[in-house]
């Protein structure tokens, strides 16, 4: 029979179990008010892509002990601390400002397809997804309450049992859950980036569909201005005729050329209608839903922000710090390093503490108190060769996400040489075009006009040379085009708006110490 005066520390151990089981979560915080280091003196911090308000500091990572079959990777592990929210969580606003010229039109396009893509809010929720999984990656289990009734009461010497009831908390290690915790941090981190990565693809479609947009609204102009011309030539043709110094076949001549210009404006005309359609579609619009007229684009207005003379180093120095996608492989390293450290802690046993308490009715006369007992377990990990291969994958895992770093960093130096030089030749194209060759097919044309009226040229000759200016014009506007989706393109791979100042004092940085990712 158990002694009155034990009963007393029952109820206290009912509570403190409960407390542990239900308020050992506590500690868990937010995702986003994660604790630091504490172990040692706290490390510099290494900022992520982007986000200067995120902060990363360095620990020692704890890594397996290599076996043949795994690579021998080396990489350091980070511990997250968010000291307040990102400013990109909030809402994007309903209203934006009315445009107040091309720029700011292009602008104000941008701003709209940002909020309003659809691709942006799947990935907007799906980072937030991500960072609801940490708070769950760092909790306890839920515990255990289980209670028996007996129906037939169970006979015991100094009375009968009616009930019993149970409680039971597994604690796994404590370590492996922030283990995990931060790994599903970089993960979500890792969800962050591909956001700026498809905000920068979707504000460089944008402007390539503004540009082309605008490119086709030029040429619309030179079609008539060239309509224009063919038609006063045309007019002229008719006075030669009546003093006998042209033919008939000049006017049919020209009506033939006036007939291709036509052909050429439908053309032009189904292309507005698809690029605008292209357009709305990346602002989430009706894809018929008119777009206002845009003016043209200038050599000289095509992207001052960027001059091509900027070096590949200074650009690859800049992708470096700024590119997403870099970025996101780097935080897949440091999430697979987190793994590692998950691989060695999943051998840890876990700890089951229980409480059981017997409900008795004491025989008559009999004096006591219910029978209660306290009992704690651990799993026992006997199978070294499961555990052996949890750890070989996981280190894979770092040695695969390793080589994707390298992979994106390759990749994003071939684009941005592959922009640069296209940028560099439409320039050079534009300036030819404007400088040399355009200057000439007017002082020609000019010239046989006059000759024409004068009845010192053939008609075909003139035409011709209207042809010449319709195309080369045409040709010069098409490079300005392609110079200013260039670099649009080279700002998307590099991950950041450029300039010049900024490109070289990426190229020649400060003394700093060495760059925390490795």
């Amino acid at each position: 029979m158990v002694d009155r005066t034990a009963c007393h520390t029952g109820p206290g151990l009912v509570l403190a179990i409960a407390f542990c089981a239900l308020g050992g979560c506590h500690s868990d915080r937010s995702s986003r008010r994660m604790s630091p280091i504490a172990d040692g003196d706290q490390q510099p911090y290494a900022r992520v892509a982007n986000h200067p308000e995120k902060k990363l500091s360095t620990e020692q990572p704890v890594q397996p002990t290599p076996d043949a079959t795994e690579p021998p990777v080396v990489t350091p592990v980070f511990r997250i601390q968010f000291v307040e929210d990102l400013p990109g969580d909030s809402e994007p606003p309903d209203t934006l400002p009315e445009p107040k010229s091309d720029a700011d039109h292009l602008g104000n396009m941008v701003q709209q397809a940002i909020a309003n893509h659809p691709e942006l809010r799947r990935l907007r929720a799906t980072a937030g997804e991500a960072w609801a999984r940490v708070p769950q990656a760092k909790a306890l289990p839920d515990p255990m309450a289980q209670g028996t009734v007996f129906g037939e009461p169970m006979m015991m010497a100094d009375g009968e049992t009616r009930g019993t009831f149970m409680i039971s908390q597994t604690i796994p290690s404590l370590k492996r859950l922030d283990a995990r915790a931060q790994q599903a941090s970089f993960e979500a981190l890792m969800n962050q980036q591909a956001v700026l990565a498809a905000e920068q693809r979707i504000t460089a479609d944008v402007q390539e569909a503004w540009y082309r947009l605008s490119l086709l609204e030029k040429l619309l102009q030179l079609n008539e201005a060239n309509e224009q011309l063919l038609r006063s030539l045309v007019t002229i043709a008719s006075s030669q005729i009546e003093v006998g110094r042209a033919t008939a076949g000049d006017v049919i001549l020209a009506t033939l050329e006036l007939s291709r210009i036509e052909e050429e404006r439908v053309q032009l005309r189904q292309q507005v209608a698809s690029r605008t359609a292209i357009l709305n579609r990346l602002l989430n619009r009706p894809a018929d839903q008119p777009i206002s007229t845009i003016s043209q684009l200038t050599d000289t207005d095509a992207d001052p922000s960027l001059a091509t003379e900027t070096s590949l180093d200074a650009l690859r120095a800049i992708a470096l710090e700024q590119q997403p996608e870099i970025a996101m492989a780097r935080l897949r390293t440091e999430a697979t390093a987190w793994g590692i450290r998950i691989a060695k802690l999943e051998r840890v046993p876990d700890l089951t503490l229980r409480y059981e308490h017997m409900f008795m009715s004491m025989n008559p006369g009999m004096h006591g108190s219910d029978p209660w007992q306290v009992g704690a377990g651990i799993n026992v990990p006997l199978s070294s060769k499961k555990y052996n291969a949890v750890r070989q994958e996981a280190a894979h895992k770092h040695f695969a996400a390793h080589a994707g770093v390298e992979e994106v960093i390759r990749a994003n130096e071939t684009m941005l040489l592959d922009f640069l030089e296209q940028a560099r030749a439409a320039e050079r194209t534009a300036s030819l075009y404007q400088q040399t060759i355009l200057p000439q097919i007017r002082q020609a044309l000019d010239a046989d006009q006059r000759a024409y009226g004068q009845g010192a040229v053939q008609f075909e000759r003139v035409t011709a040379n209207a042809r010449n200016l319709l195309t080369a014009e045409s040709a010069y506007h098409r490079a300005v085009t392609d110079k200013a989706i260039s670099l649009a393109r080279l700002e998307q791979a590099a991950g950041s708006r450029l300039n010049m100042a900024e490109a070289e004092n990426a190229r020649n940085p400060p003394s700093r110490p060495p760059p925390s990712y490795r």
